[in-house]
């Protein structure tokens, strides 16, 4: 018997072709591939093995846009660099080494110690809202450039000032978007290839230096002094890398659930039934600030913020995994753990709040009319119990129409605090 055995690599369509006759065990090339192609060997040099099988649907638009922002900022830094240079001393007779080598070495440690704040007061934000701190981070570096730039404008003996500022603006986009690329990359690694796929992100990058690299040394060498010239190019590299740095941020479609995203997915819900996909929801959701709600939300609060324990929130605590404390004069939401709490209790006691804060916002609503008249009544303890049957009355529907949308709820991004707590009997 004679079958034909067609081999493909990834997703190339263009593989090899065999003849195989199982009688004498024997193979006839009858086709070759493509491979010798330079689009291919770009394709297997810069993108990840298996492209696009392999990576996130957004991964090509992302990309694009990061390129471009890449090769903005390297022009940009370029001129900034210039500028850096000029301010502590090179080409002037006067300036020394070691004065040049203090200066540095004082921008250095004030990074070094920005970059350990910044880590520790931000860390946990970095993961769950990775697009707007990827864009904060480009800014910051935009901003780092232009205190370089304006450096030689003042007395030498200012520009350590100006030196250790940029600095430490650009070690807070050291560790943001160092930290928001590897929450990215993460998202985009879809066949457990996330090394290959930092790699190939590297090796682009690289890629776009090189040919800035190149650009950057004709600019400088005609530029020159010409700092009206050196402005101009300045302020139009700058706006090219905000604008690119946004549209790649907006094109991430992030599948997990931030506060954000489950605000604008539980708001929709709430209001007609049905669920925003992944693509609408992260299209509304702002890369630009936190939206703020009604409340403020402690996830994970301490217990010293509640003020009494009775029988109720003992049961309700042992039960469910969490308890959701309102206080409504004041716009506060206390959410306390159990040691025991998973990812859906997580999702179970969101959702509770959220319903709350659509009832409050949608005061003309006919629906949920006794959760209405409890809080009408600024009554915490009825809104708890009312807010908390509901959910559980409607969260299985939630779910369900959100994983036929593709969310996924293998994780959550809500950054939950640290307090958890357990009741155990005294002997």
């Amino acid at each position: 018997m004679i079958l034909t055995l067609e081999e493909f690599y990834g997703n190339n369509p263009n593989g090899n072709e065999y003849q195989v006759n199982s009688n004498n065990i024997s193979t006839k090339k009858l086709r070759n591939s493509s491979f010798g192609s330079l689009k291919d060997l770009l394709r297997i040099v810069f993108l990840p093995e298996g492209y696009p099988n392999s990576v996130s649907e957004d991964y090509a638009a992302y990309q694009i846009w990061d390129t471009i922002q890449a090769f903005c900022s390297s022009i940009s830094g370029a001129l900034a660099a210039k500028a850096i240079f000029e301010s502590i001393g090179v080409g002037d007779q006067n300036a020394t080494a070691y004065g040049a080598t203090i200066t540095w070495l004082i921008k250095d440690g004030t990074g070094m110690f920005g970059r350990i704040l910044f880590a520790w007061y931000q860390g946990s934000s970095l993961d769950s809202n990775s697009k707007m701190w990827r864009l904060y981070a480009d800014i910051l570096n935009d901003f780092s450039f232009f205190v370089d730039l304006t450096t030689p404008y003042f007395a030498r003996s200012y520009s350590i000032y100006f030196i250790s500022f940029s600095g430490l603006l650009r070690s807070i986009v050291g560790i943001a978007g160092g930290a928001t690329r590897s929450a990215l990359t993460q998202h985009q690694a879809r066949q457990n290839n996330l090394a290959d796929v930092s790699a190939k992100d590297n090796s682009q990058e690289t890629l776009v230096n090189l040919v800035a690299l190149i650009l950057n040394m004709i600019i400088l060498s005609y530029v020159k002094d010409s700092m009206s010239l050196i402005w101009t190019l300045f302020l139009v590299f700058v706006f090219g890398h905000i604008f690119a740095n946004y549209n790649a941020v907006k094109s991430v479609i992030m599948k997990t659930f931030n506060r954000n995203r489950f605000k604008i997915t539980c708001q929709e819900y709430f209001e007609t039934g049905q669920v925003f996909s992944p693509v609408i929801s992260n299209k509304r959701e702002s890369v630009l600030m936190v939206k703020k709600g009604f409340f403020k939300i402690d996830l994970g609060a301490c217990f010293s913020k509640r003020n009494f324990v009775d029988e109720y929130f003992i049961n309700r605590f042992k039960n469910s995994n969490y308890f959701v404390d309102f206080k409504l004069r004041d716009r506060n939401v206390y959410v306390y753990l159990n040691e025991t709490f998973k990812e859906l209790d997580l999702i179970k006691c969101m959702f509770q709040i959220e319903l709350v804060e659509f009832v409050i916002k949608n005061s003309d609503s006919t629906q949920y009319k006794e959760l209405r008249l409890a809080i009408d009544k600024n009554d915490d303890e009825k809104i708890e119990k009312e807010s908390f049957r509901l959910a559980n009355e409607k969260l299985q529907d939630f779910i369900e129409k959100a994983k036929q949308k593709d969310w996924s709820f293998a994780y959550t991004q809500f950054s939950p605090g640290q307090y958890k707590y357990s009741f155990k009997k005294n002997e």
